[in-house]
């Protein structure tokens, strides 16, 4: 990337993936570019941004180089590449076709895909170990569907290079890249500044390799505003400090771990296993109770009813091992309930049933964290995880004790 860990400082930021409408993907790759007078820019390129999302860009965003243009000051185009596009869209100017542009990752749903990548002879034994760490992270996230596997020789996926030609970036990488009627697959090439990256603890270097990683499997700067026409991954939110996806601070942070909001949306899109869905949980505008779906399209951010308030973990649409039912009641006042037992309207007949919400856990295990149960009588039922419990602690809630157990929202 060019502008991650330089020493510049950005805010606001919200995890976003890049999508669009092709067969075919071009190759992006982050790059050092000089700034020039925006009414050089190819007006062909501009039609062309328009039509991959690129909608509100204004052109002191957009950048040449000798080889291509760089948006946002990372995302590259290869003029060589520019030009079968151009001539792609001349030959169906008039003509009712739907192309889809895409840089995720294309891999059969509820299977195990691993991607290999190896290092060229320029990267030291010491960059090599926080590189493999990295990667070995991104390999630790719970239902992820890609993995990562190192080679020495043989084909591979990514080459992991020394990038010379871009000095003050300490590193970049190439989104997906796929070619017309084939998956796309990881990016192709990674860069990295050798000498900046001696200057670093090897701890700085995991952090900005598992940034560059993100960039292989699609994902865009957190951070990146130049155009209202971006994607906010369903659950995320626009304000994130703490996502591994920001364009760049300075100094270097160190790496902890992966933020909730980052496994958020790389689950979204990579899950192992789709029958797991993010449990949204909403606040009523009124009344300020709670009410929760697997469906994000069902309230998305909120409504004139709901405000969007966070995730109550992971659970399942479907029964797995150990699981039980949650069912969804509403009260005769409006307020919505959700419990494991299936008799609440027959024991409470101002109570009734509304389906099955999903599959949840009875006790505690690997990767799962509890669910608690609050009341307010002057608001209604309330049900949290350690990430939202602050919203209980005011006068008149009380709680129920645990209720079940759901997935975690961290890595393993």
């Amino acid at each position: 990337m060019k502008t991650h860990f330089k020493k510049l400082l950005f805010a606001g930021i919200f995890a976003t993936f890049f999508s669009c409408d092709t067969e075919e993907n071009l190759p992006l790759i982050d790059e050092q570019t000089q700034t020039i007078e925006s009414n050089s820019i190819d007006p062909r390129f501009i039609s062309y941004l328009q039509k991959i999302g690129f909608k509100d860009i204004p052109l002191s965003e957009i950048h040449e180089s000798e080889n291509g243009y760089v948006v946002e000051g990372d995302i590259s185009f290869s003029k060589a590449e520019l030009i079968k596009i151009y001539d792609e869209m001349e030959k169906l100017q008039g003509k009712n076709l739907q192309w889809r542009y895409n840089t995720m990752v294309t891999t059969p749903a509820n299977q195990i895909t691993t991607f290999k990548y190896k290092f060229d002879s320029s990267i030291p034994s010491s960059i090599r170990t926080s590189v493999n760490q990295a990667f070995a992270h991104w390999n630790s996230i719970r239902n992820y569907k890609l993995k990562f596997q190192e080679v020495s020789s043989g084909s591979y996926n990514t080459l992991i290079t020394n990038n010379p030609d871009y000095p003050g970036a300490y590193a970049e990488a190439r989104l997906p890249i796929s070619t017309s009627g084939s998956s796309g697959t990881v990016g192709n090439i990674m860069r990295i500044d050798i000498n900046l990256f001696n200057g670093i603890l090897p701890a700085q270097q995991v952090y900005i390799i598992a940034h560059e990683i993100g960039h292989l499997v699609g994902l865009r700067h957190s951070d990146s505003s130049a155009s209202s026409q971006h994607i906010l991954i369903p659950g995320t939110y626009t304000i994130d400090p703490n996502s591994i996806m920001n364009s760049g601070s300075f100094p270097v942070p160190s790496w902890t771990n992966f933020h909730y909001l980052d496994l958020l949306a790389i689950r979204y899109y990579y899950s192992y296993d789709t029958s797991e869905k993010p449990f949204y949980a909403y606040v009523s505008t009124n009344s300020g109770w709670g009410n929760w779906t697997t469906n994000w399209t069902t309230y998305e951010y909120g409504d004139s009813q709901y405000t969007y308030w966070g995730v109550n973990g992971y659970i399942y649409t479907s029964p797995k091992s150990g699981t039980v039912p949650i069912y969804k009641y509403t009260h005769v006042t409006g307020t919505p309930y959700k419990s494991i037992d299936p008799n609440i309207d027959v024991n409470y007949p101002s109570f009734t049933k509304n389906g099955i919400l999903g599959h949840v856990y009875t006790s505690n295990g690997p990767s799962r964290t509890p669910v608690y149960e609050w009341y307010n009588p002057n608001v209604g039922y309330f049900f949290t995880t350690n990430a939202v419990d602050g919203y209980v602690q005011g006068p008149g809630w009380t709680t129920g004790g645990t209720a079940f157990y759901v997935m975690s929202l961290g890595t393993l």
